[in-house]
């Protein structure tokens, strides 16, 4: 009878094992983290200033992930390095030389602190099975 000689199989199945848990990790992740930003991102939505044209830079106010000195993080809004089309929000969130801030991004997430906590826990809580 003919035998088949495997070698380095254990290894594969053990990095497809960490790859799996890796992808399935980040997923979770962002999924909890974009939730917990959610209620920050409906309060920048009804704060931000709104133009008269037919476009409303508002709309474009986002929240992304990243994995930032190798951690998972949540962004919400714009940033200053931000040139999409809601490019002028920054603007009014930091102000310039000739116009006074008019923040509606920061007061935002200080109102919804502790909501952002209570949604993370008890998301970390559903994953857990707690």
């Amino acid at each position: 009878m003919a035998g088949i000689e495997t070698s380095g199989f254990n290894e594969l199945l053990s990095t497809m094992d960490s790859m799996y848990t890796a992808l399935t990790s980040k997923v979770i992740t962002d999924r909890i983290l974009i939730k917990a930003g959610e209620p920050v991102l409906r309060d920048m939505y009804e704060n931000a200033p709104v133009g008269d044209s037919f476009f409303n830079a508002r709309d474009e106010l986002e929240i992304t992930t990243k994995t930032r000195f190798g951690q998972r993080v949540c962004f919400i809004g714009i940033t200053k390095s931000d040139m999409s089309t809601a490019f002028y929000l920054k603007f009014h969130e930091w102000g310039t030389v000739k116009m006074p801030a008019k923040p509606f991004m920061q007061p935002a997430l200080e109102k919804n602190r502790a909501k952002i906590k209570e949604i993370l826990l008890e998301e970390l809580r559903k994953e857990l099975g707690m």
